[in-house]
């Protein structure tokens, strides 16, 4: 079992912007998994598979990274953190 903040191997996901959360040093977005398709980006005719967030240092603007856009993440394991979908708890998988 990895720790909390363990990075691990690179990744590569992609999605659908669900969450932006600015804070004092970085920002949070939270993505709905979509599968990648041939040319590197989120395929919509898919099904959604679960969410992850991932954390980027500094600011990044909301208006930019907007909610229903769609993005691609390249970046290391970094273990999970516990929050919610709106009322409902969810372990989310982290990207650094």
């Amino acid at each position: 079992a990895e720790s909390q903040g363990e990075l691990t191997n690179d990744v590569r996901l992609g999605g659908i912007i669900a969450k932006v959360d600015n804070f004092k040093d970085k920002t949070r977005l939270e993505i709905v998994n979509l599968p990648i398709n041939k040319s590197g980006k989120p395929d919509i005719d898919q099904e959604p598979t679960g969410r992850f967030a991932v954390y980027f240092d500094g600011y990044l603007e909301p208006v930019a990274f907007s909610q229903g856009r769609l993005v691609t993440i390249v970046g290391k394991g970094a273990g999970e953190e516990e929050g919610k979908i709106g009322e409902h708890e969810y372990v989310f998988p982290l990207v650094k």
